[in-house]
């Protein structure tokens, strides 16, 4: 298992790492891929449940979010408003052609919960490649989510007794939760120090407690986005959410605490600058 996610990082950490750098449109491009497969899978594991969203539906959905991504970040309109009206509004008038009203509201949600997870959530990381020093910013956020997952991961195998939500996730523990928070709350102001005293180019506005407030909201956030992807999986019956990646499950199994943390780090920069 620890072999399987260690070749499987070594595979997907330098394919993220060259499409950040490269940046616009391959960076564009890769997140929607990304979202599309991740929108597909979420959908593929809901059915698996005995639920019938509106899978095209909400794929479209889940691209337009990340095309207004992009054309935001470079300055080319937002529709932002307009796509979450369509999203709200589109599966409603879709549902309205199935021949049955059983689970029409369930399908709704559904839809709409999933293009806003796989496709706004991911969005987001376009605009903050697109920031002042945003390759800084979005490194700085991959990189502390994935010492949290993994440091959570080697501290629950060596040290995990007691359980955390069972009911949830079974093999969680306090102490590997602890060990993550830590590797968190450590990662994002070493990586800010290494970014501003050896790489100038990636060089951040980032304060000492800046960056040690942003490591802490990670280690907790980064868990709590693991939980809630695993609240999703067990209410279907699920152990994976797909078997896209081996030693991790599916695309959604890596994605989900990036999804909450990516989110964090673009708004806490929003706030930083208000």
């Amino acid at each position: 298992m620890l072999r399987q996610r260690l070749l499987s990082a070594a595979v997907l950490l330098p394919l993220f790492l060259v499409t950040a750098v490269a940046g616009d449109p391959w960076y564009s491009l890769a997140t929607a891929v990304v979202a599309a497969l991740a929108y597909w899978e979420f959908q593929t594991m809901i059915a698996r449940g005995g639920h019938r969203p509106l899978r095209i539906t909400g794929l479209v959905l889940s691209l337009l979010f990340v095309a207004n991504g992009y054309l935001l970040a470079h300055g080319l309109g937002d529709n932002t408003s307009a796509i979450l009206a369509g999203a709200v509004l589109a599966p409603l008038v879709m549902l309205l052609a199935r021949p049955s009203q059983q689970g029409a509201a369930e399908a709704w949600g559904l839809t709409l919960g999933g293009s806003l997870y796989a496709g706004w959530l991911l969005s987001l990381f376009i605009l903050m490649r697109n920031l002042p020093q945003g390759l800084s910013w979005v490194l700085l956020a991959v990189l502390s989510t994935f010492a949290c997952d993994s440091a959570a991961y080697l501290a629950g195998r060596a040290w995990g007794k007691h359980k955390m939500v069972p009911h949830l996730s079974p093999g969680k523990t306090w102490e590997g939760a602890a060990g993550g928070f830590l590797a968190a709350l450590a990662a994002a102001p070493l990586l800010a120090h290494i970014f501003n005293t050896y790489i100038p180019s990636l060089g951040m506005a980032l304060t000492w407690p800046q960056a040690l407030f942003m490591g802490g909201m990670i280690g907790v956030l980064a868990q709590l986005g693991d939980l809630a992807e695993s609240l999703l999986k067990r209410s279907v019956q699920a152990k994976d959410a797909g078997g896209l990646i081996p030693g991790h499950g599916g695309l959604l199994d890596r994605l989900d605490s990036l999804l909450f943390t990516g989110a964090a780090v673009y708004f806490f920069y929003r706030w930083l600058q208000s």
